[in-house]
């Protein structure tokens, strides 16, 4: 089976990306095969080693996709660990033709082969993740100044978006990617 993997990264990040890269080419089953899409800035170096860590493995493809980054110019980060490459998941829908993806931030190690995750039904969502265990982790008070600068009634529906199954297809179909 052939499975889309998506991560963005940028400069700072190229070592984690890599070591990523590399948990998900060896945790991978005998029938897997990933085609790695690495998002990042015009600026990222060509013949990183990140795409040396592709060459490594028999099992994975990567591509690297430069992305501009005036789509995200007036992004409002809010959260000083969170870098601008971060939002390029946003346009994924535009980026690759498949139907589905798995993005995965860069700071992760798979331990386990993606099939069961990349097959995963979405029943007509736009993208499949886990809750963020660490909102009950905070105070009420630290709990109140995210959800403010969220802008959300509620964080109880707060998902770690480091690991998502992303539906392209549907977010194509209802022009959810129109928004850039």
């Amino acid at each position: 089976m052939r499975i889309p993997v998506v991560f963005a990264t940028d400069e700072n990040y190229i070592f984690y990306t890599c070591t990523a890269i590399t948990s998900l080419a060896q945790s991978a089953g005998p029938d897997t095969e990933y085609d790695v899409f690495v998002l990042t800035s015009p600026s990222f170096p060509s013949g990183s080693i990140v795409e040396e860590t592709g060459h490594r493995y028999s099992n994975i493809n990567v591509t690297i996709m430069r992305v501009n980054p005036q789509l995200f110019q007036n992004v409002v980060i809010h959260n000083g660990h969170v870098a601008r490459s971060a939002f390029y998941r946003l346009i994924l829908s535009g980026l690759l033709e498949d139907e589905r993806c798995i993005y995965l931030d860069s700071d992760i190690c798979v331990t386990d082969d993606l099939q069961d995750l990349f097959k995963t039904k979405l029943d007509g969502c736009y993208v499949a993740g886990c809750r963020d265990i660490w909102i009950d982790l905070l105070s009420q008070e630290a709990y109140e100044r995210r959800r403010e600068r969220a802008g959300l009634p509620s964080l109880q529906e707060y998902i770690n978006s480091g690991v998502l199954l992303m539906n392209l297809k549907k977010i194509r179909e209802d022009g959810m990617d129109r928004v850039f």
